[in-house]
């Protein structure tokens, strides 16, 4: 847009040379009928072969043309053109443009104001260019730009002053849309050369969506100050210390960046005329620029860049983009170092950024017209250290991360422009001493499509060869899930298997930090009778069988993962089954505790140590267990139900009907499954199961 605005000005300022040539030839001829013919013949002695006007009056002191089409095509037309002077003094000659439409197209990268480019103005006289007027007054002039798909129409108007017979002053203001732009400086002219000191554009603040994406850059601004040389078809353009930038905000979708634009310098040169076309080369530099991402606690403190450009065949040779410490909430990421270029109309990035130690993310894209095309990408990389994140994000210190890993991020018009974000596992490990978590084996993909807030599509998919916490250990785990926020996960499906071949699953439950407790249902099957004994026994109790049933849980994060147990139950399968203890102690401490009289009532005492002798080698037909209200009115109680008979002796006894409560059941199911400190576990196990403890 600079080299449009630029070559706009430049051949501005010969359309209005151009227009005094038609007006001394005005004054050179009086007559109205003999005038528009002469017009016509100095115009095509500048160049410009095709003209139609009308010549309205021709006087001593004011003549006026109007309808003035210059060039194929209508690429200039002037509505009225009024022209003052003196016929004595010829340099008071003053202009006056009314409707000036002057059309300049762009495509392929080329850039064309047609007739203009080929114009003969002035004539020089011992190096110097006189300029054949003394004002130029510019009233409701339209610059018509157009584009492949687009066609943008600015507002015209200024004044243009002769302040020595080789000096020009330009006052201008080009208006679109709402937005002003308003251009002042001073031009001089030296034969065929001219040079402008210090021209200022100044560019009221405006929002500035790009083209083919839902960006927008919210308060562009500007303070242009420039200095321009004209010689020798070439323009060079400067960009002087004074020049300042505006940006108020970069908006992305639901995304808002807060960048500062630093300070600008740099030189641009345009050159035209020989085989190769137009070409723009140069190279501008941005210093202490900086970037905020309020959102996701991000900041980049200083920013600088070396940017190469170039319009025409050829590519530019890369520029740089450094960086500093990248700051991300808490943490401190290393500085980035990117090659960019401008080619074209294209902006391309590239780099690899060592996040990690000896993990290094290559980044590489592009901004032009087609879009925005961003891809960073790890490949397929195996974790050697497994603290190599927790050294770089402090929140995960505790976690120890190893195995195969892939992570690809990218943002284009196929991503509807927000950033998605694929990570791929491969037989990755994962560790937490501060959560007693421990996971084997994880593979599957995650695709996050969102970060404000983090979510994901549905059926994402992972699978955990093994999964530990406290004496819980899970294996052969599937999970199906969305992340719906940072804060909550949906788990669609979940299944593993528990002990050594009990199906475990469920189904549709949320888990969310803002909220106490996380409920589902565990459908339980083919669950091994000794593995689910053998928990709750702390090891003592052997069992053969297995059960089938479902267990309502709720889990409360917010009291470090205390579970709680509904209504549930858990059947054998139909058949006989065999259950042994070590000890004699571990069946009496049972039955005591399913009913004190056992130590206090003779009958029952005699009772109880024939029922110790078969249960301590026991043959079941029939096992239940229900988890029902406690009876206490204190949490929840594990109701046993049992029938068979010893295995010992020549007369086993057979036990009809046996019921046993375990009272405060849930409580020993968090001591056994969930708790972080193994002695306390194994300490109140021993003190149920092993003596004493009732």
């Amino acid at each position: 847009m600079i080299r449009r605005l630029v070559r706009i000005l430049v051949r501005l300022v010969g359309v209005m040379a151009l227009l005094a040539a038609i007006t001394l030839a005005l004054v050179m001829f009086l007559l109205p009928p003999l005038a528009g013919d002469q017009i016509r013949q100095q115009l095509a002695k500048i160049g410009l072969h095709e003209a139609d006007l009308t010549v309205d009056t021709v006087g001593l002191t004011r003549s006026s043309v109007s309808n003035i089409t210059l060039g194929p095509d209508d690429r200039i037309r002037l509505d009225h053109l009024t022209a003052d002077y003196d016929v004595r003094d010829l340099s008071t000659l003053a202009l006056t443009v009314t409707g000036l439409r002057l059309r300049a197209t762009v495509a392929d990268n080329h850039f064309d104001l047609g007739p203009l480019l080929k114009l003969q103005l002035g004539e020089s006289t011992g190096g110097k260019t006189s300029l054949p007027f003394a004002s130029i007054d510019i009233r409701a002039s339209t610059l018509i730009l157009e584009t492949p798909g687009h066609t943008y129409r600015f507002d015209l108007e200024g004044r243009i002053t002769r302040t020595t017979p080789q000096s020009l002053d330009v006052d201008i203001t080009l208006a679109w849309l709402d937005q002003r732009v308003g251009m002042t400086g001073s031009i001089q002219l030296e034969g065929d050369k001219l040079n402008v000191p210090d021209l200022h554009v100044a560019i009221n603040p405006f929002d500035l969506p790009l083209p083919g994406s839902p960006a927008t850059l919210r308060g562009v601004g500007a303070d242009l100050h420039l200095s321009l040389a004209l010689a020798d078809q070439s323009l060079t353009v400067d960009l002087l210390d004074s020049t300042a930038l505006k940006l108020s905000t970069a908006q992305f979708g639901a995304h808002t960046l807060s960048p500062d634009p630093g300070k600008l310098s740099g030189r641009l040169t345009l050159r035209w005329g020989d085989e190769a076309g137009e070409t723009l080369d140069g190279a501008l530099r941005v210093d202490d620029a900086a970037l905020t991402y309020e959102a996701a606690k991000l900041r980049v403190p200083s920013i600088a860049v070396e940017l190469p450009i170039h319009f025409g065949p050829g590519r530019a040779e890369p520029g740089a983009m450094t960086t500093s410490d990248i700051h991300l909430g808490d943490d401190t990421l290393p500085p980035l170092h990117a090659e960019v270029a401008l080619n074209q109309t294209t902006l391309s990035l590239s780099a690899d950024w060592p996040v990690l130690e000896s993990i290094p993310i290559h980044i590489s894209g592009s901004v032009g017209a087609d879009g925005i095309d961003l891809e960073a990408s790890t490949g397929v990389v195996t974790v050697i250290d497994p603290h190599a994140i927790g050294k770089r994000f402090a929140a995960l210190s505790d976690i120890e991360l190893s195995g195969g890993f892939a992570l690809t991020a990218m943002m284009n018009p196929d991503t509807g422009y927000a950033p998605h974000v694929n990570l791929a596992l491969y037989d990755t490990a994962v560790r937490s001493s501060t959560y007693d978590i421990t996971a084997d084996g994880v593979s599957g993909a995650i695709l996050l499509t969102g970060f404000t807030p983090l979510r994901t599509p549905g059926s994402q998919r992972l699978t955990v060869n093994r999964f530990a916490t406290g004496k819980l250990e899970l294996t052969n785990g599937r999970v199906g899930f969305r992340i719906e926020s940072d804060r909550s996960v949906f788990i669609e499906q979940l299944a593993f298997t528990l002990g050594t071949s009990g199906q475990v699953e469920a189904h549709a439950f949320r888990y969310d930090m803002d909220q106490p407790k996380v409920s589902t249902d565990l459908y339980i099957e083919d669950l091994n009778l000794g593995d689910w004994l053998s928990v709750l026994s702390n090891e003592k109790i052997k069992a053969t069988g297995h059960v089938y049933g479902r267990l309502p849980v709720t889990f409360r994060p917010d009291a470090h993962w205390k579970l709680s147990l509904g209504k549930g139950f858990l059947y054998t399968t139909p058949g006989p089954g065999q259950m042994a203890m070590p000890s004699a102690n571990i069946a009496g401490d049972l039955l005591d505790t399913a009913d004190p009289r056992f130590r206090s009532v003779p009958e029952l005492m005699a009772a109880r140590d024939r029922i110790v002798s078969a249960l301590t080698d026991y043959e079941y037909s029939m096992f239940r267990f229900n988890i029902q209200p406690d009876t206490n009115g204190e949490g929840m109680m594990l109701r046993m139900e049992t029938r068979g008979k010893g295995r010992l002796g020549p007369n086993p006894q057979e036990i009809g009907a046996l019921v046993i409560n375990i009272h405060n059941f849930d409580t020993l199911v968090n001591k056994a499954l969930l708790s972080k400190t193994r002695l306390n576990v194994d300490r109140a196990l021993e003190q149920f199961f092993g003596g004493g403890g009732r």
